[in-house]
């Protein structure tokens, strides 16, 4: 299987940037040097551990459509802080998966991490 580079950029506030107040995660994707390299990339499922609470996500290309590395996302954080570990999985479009990688950051309410 190839992987890809997940790197979790940032987790930040908008406090006193002149919006509506709130926690996000900044993400970037990236493929790795591979032979063969990751080719289009239709959808990468999310699976996010915050302290207790797990979600799962999925990201699509825009209209549905395959989409290449590197990409980058924001995820809003609705509550809580610590540490967030975020798997991603890379899917061709039969669902195959063609990459994956696992990354963390620790979120703070209202701040910057880096």
């Amino acid at each position: 299987m190839k992987w890809i580079a997940f790197a979790v950029l940032a987790a930040l506030g908008t406090a006193g940037c002149g919006g509506a107040k709130g926690t996000f995660v900044l993400a970037r994707f990236e493929a790795e040097e591979a032979r063969p390299p990751v080719g289009d990339v239709w959808r990468i499922d999310l699976d996010l551990a915050l302290g207790a609470r797990h979600e799962q996500l999925t990201l699509r290309g825009p209209a549905g459509k395959a989409f290449t590395l590197p990409t980058d996302t924001s995820l809003e954080v609705g509550r809580g802080e610590g540490r967030l570990t975020i798997t991603a999985v890379a899917r061709d479009a039969g669902g195959a998966t063609v990459g994956g990688g696992v990354g963390s950051v620790e979120v703070l309410r209202d701040g910057i991490a880096r």
